[in-house]
């Protein structure tokens, strides 16, 4: 995949997931699609995210991802991950 510029506002994500929690530890897995106008219409693609998560405190957490996209699910399942570490405001 080849990054490309998207203008703000123009491309917009939506999903629908499930998060199972485990104390400290949590599964998440969902399913998105991608809406873009103009001519970033290019980006309508379904990714499908699977991963664990540990939460350090009430707002501090660290997650683990694998991605596919659902167009060319078998040419992505397993190559694409994704990794975070963030703070939940």
């Amino acid at each position: 995949m080849k990054p490309t510029f998207i203008i703000p506002g123009i491309a917009w994500y939506g999903y629908i997931g499930l998060r199972l929690n485990l104390g400290a530890f949590y599964f998440r897995g969902d399913i998105g699609h991608t809406l873009a106008f103009g001519e970033q219409l290019k980006l309508g693609f379904s990714p499908i995210r699977q991963g664990v998560g540990m939460n350090f405190s009430p707002n501090y957490y660290t997650e683990l991802n694998t991605d596919a996209v659902l167009q060319n699910f078998n040419e992505t399942v397993g190559k694409i991950f994704d990794f975070k570490i963030g703070y939940r405001f």
